[in-house]
């Protein structure tokens, strides 16, 4: 079992400071149309950036698995929120990742990645939403590798 923490303080307003047990730290607010400011990190930003985080670490642990020659990865995703009677909610949130692939023989090795992220992403597994995965494959037919730093970029 492993255990994660967070902690916020009220700052003023509607505005606090959120420390996480690894460290990171950031200013946070509701999105203005929830009366909050632009800029500070959101709840909601926060939970669709959890997803695509957590799916995204999952498709590159399971590309490293099968020796995908990855060229490139990256995904956005949107949530979709709506009022669910009686209060409002993440109805959907969708995950748009986009692998570039060195050769052809490394597309289903990749879709396998794609459907076991999709599977076994545990943030993803911990929200009530659907979540929707909708990826795009390409292949690199150019010579030699091309790859950036895995860190970097991403």
């Amino acid at each position: 079992m492993y255990v994660y923490s967070s902690k916020v303080v009220w700052t003023e307003g509607r505005r606090g400071k959120l420390t996480c047990g690894n460290g990171f730290k950031a200013v946070f607010s509701p999105p203005p149309e929830f009366q909050g400011e632009s800029g500070p990190l959101t709840p909601e930003d926060a939970l669709v950036a959890s997803v695509n985080m957590s799916f995204a670490t999952s498709f590159l642990r399971f590309a490293e698995q099968e020796r995908v020659d990855l060229r490139g990865f990256e995904c956005s995703c949107n949530g979709i929120m709506d009022r669910l009677a009686p209060q409002m909610a993440f109805k959907r949130i969708v995950l748009h990742p986009r692998a570039v692939l060195g050769s052809d023989e490394d597309v289903p090795k990749a879709e396998r990645c794609m459907d076991l992220a999709e599977k076994f992403s545990p943030v993803r597994n911990s929200v009530r939403p659907k979540v929707v995965l909708e990826y795009k494959l390409e292949v690199d037919h150019k010579k030699g590798p091309e790859r950036k730093d895995k860190a970097a970029g991403v």
